[in-house]
């Protein structure tokens, strides 16, 4: 017989209402160009090798010497550094390009998935063992009114989510963005041996998906895009599991390329770009389940001047409680508008997380839930008192890796919890309300 057990029979836990406080802490930072091979980087994207203990930075390089035009760039080149982020000395160029550009990138496992441009109507999907040697390439069509550049890439629901911005009334879409523009987002799903998954599906919401993010809860997709260049309001947009709009929520007035996102339990990291398109900073903005807000840090701090730098294209990595964030700097003149000058720089900064909580309110002896579990029918009940709580609260549950795997309301009298169809194991659970997260518990799956 299945049992769901939470180590005694009742137990009653007494909840404090808390909210989450969160502190970052720079304890090092990188410029990984210029180096003594390239001189520019762009696109940078930082990954962790834990077998080796080693870090990988990856950019789309100009290399020294060059008699290219400004902003054609050749090679997408990769550097290894040390836990310190000093280089090691080792150092290449990806193998199976004559240019570089616009690129993608992830590390599953010891395997290295890259995205970027072929030619003016494909992507080029390339895999890549642990020591940068290609294994397999897929050319991918896409259509005739999709983007090329600045492609969304994410691994999550176990599948690769590749995305194109769709443009129907400017075959390809053109940059800067027009004020017409009304894209959608192109989502292509693919196996880690680049097996198509599913058709590809044109997501209702009008964003630009530019340099944006998708990321899957355990039964909702969520894509963090910015809705339009005038506004630059940035969304987590959420579908259903396939793909049927639900709904949207705000994540910031002042926000476009979100390509950092990640999830890791109780919350969402979001680095994002702020300021105009040519010229700003990054913030990273952390989210509880909700995507409400709970803290905000600026990783760049560029003024908005006449002459100075746009931060952009931030990506993210943790570790435990390191945050690494990469991302490329370039100088521009005359603004506005900005004349970009073409000389990007990559850069990592990295951060310590440290998460508490802060007494928020102070709660009565009657804020007491009862949780039983039932082993009959594979239920585990949370009774709430009357009287603990004036408005419902949500209740969410992990897994060991982080994977939210349910979702439901605490009201004031009883709320069930299914776990017939749950693995056997830990699971944590998290209780939010109007003013964040209240608590966090545990539970046995036996």
């Amino acid at each position: 017989m299945k049992k769901a057990l939470l180590f005694l029979l009742p137990l009653v836990f007494v909840i404090t209402e808390t909210q989450a406080q969160i502190s970052f802490t720079q304890t090092d930072s990188l410029v990984a160009t210029p180096n003594s091979n390239d001189t520019i980087g762009a696109f940078a994207r930082i990954f962790y090798h834990q077998p080796r203990n080693k870090f990988y930075v990856v950019y789309a390089a100009r290399q020294y010497n060059s008699a290219d035009p400004a902003g054609l760039l050749r090679k997408f080149a990769w550097v290894e550094y040390d836990t310190n982020l000093s280089p090691t000395g080792n150092s290449g160029y990806l193998p199976g390009f004559n240019s570089a550009g616009d690129f993608a990138m992830l590390m599953i496992d010891s395997t290295y998935y890259h995205l970027t441009v072929f030619s003016p109507g494909d992507y080029l999907l390339s895999k890549y063992d642990d020591d940068f040697i290609l294994l397999d390439t897929l050319q991918l069509r896409i259509d005739s009114c999709d983007s090329n550049i600045d492609q969304l890439l994410n691994y999550t629901n176990g599948r690769l989510i590749i995305g194109a911005m769709q443009e129907t009334t400017d075959c390809p879409p053109i940059n800067p963005p027009q004020s017409s523009m009304q894209p959608h987002a192109h989502i292509f799903q693919y196996d880690l041996n680049f097996n198509q998954l599913t058709a590809p599906v044109v997501l209702s919401p009008v964003n630009f998906c530019w340099g944006s993010s998708m990321i899957f809860d355990g039964a909702y997709y969520y894509h963090v895009a910015h809705e339009n260049f005038t506004t630059r309001d940035l969304y987590s947009y959420k579908f259903d599991s396939n793909f049927n709009y639900v709904s949207q929520t705000l994540l910031s007035g002042d926000g476009q390329w979100a390509q950092g996102v990640l999830w890791d339990a109780p919350y969402y990291y979001v680095a994002y770009h702020t300021g105009d398109h040519n010229r700003g900073n990054i913030l990273l903005g952390v989210f509880d389940v909700n995507w409400n807000n709970v803290y905000t840090q600026s990783i760049t701090t560029y003024p908005l001047v006449v002459n100075g730098f746009n931060a952009n294209r931030p990506f993210l990595l943790k570790l435990g409680n390191m945050l690494y964030i990469s991302y490329d700097v370039e100088s521009y003149i005359n603004a506005p508008p900005p004349i970009n000058q073409k000389d990007w720089q990559s850069h990592v900064k990295a951060y310590q997380v440290s998460i508490g909580t802060g007494l928020a309110e102070k709660i009565s002896e009657e804020s007491v839930f009862d949780i039983f579990p039932n082993p009959a029918n594979d239920f585990v009940n949370f009774v709430q008192r009357a009287g603990s709580f004036s408005e419902p609260r949500n209740l969410a549950v992990f897994d060991i890796q982080g994977n939210k795997v349910r979702s439901l309301t605490i009201r004031g009298d009883r709320t069930g919890l299914f776990t017939g169809d749950m693995a056997k194991g830990i699971y944590f659970y998290e209780v939010t309300g109007p003013q964040g997260v209240i608590a966090r518990g545990r539970f046995c799956k036996n």
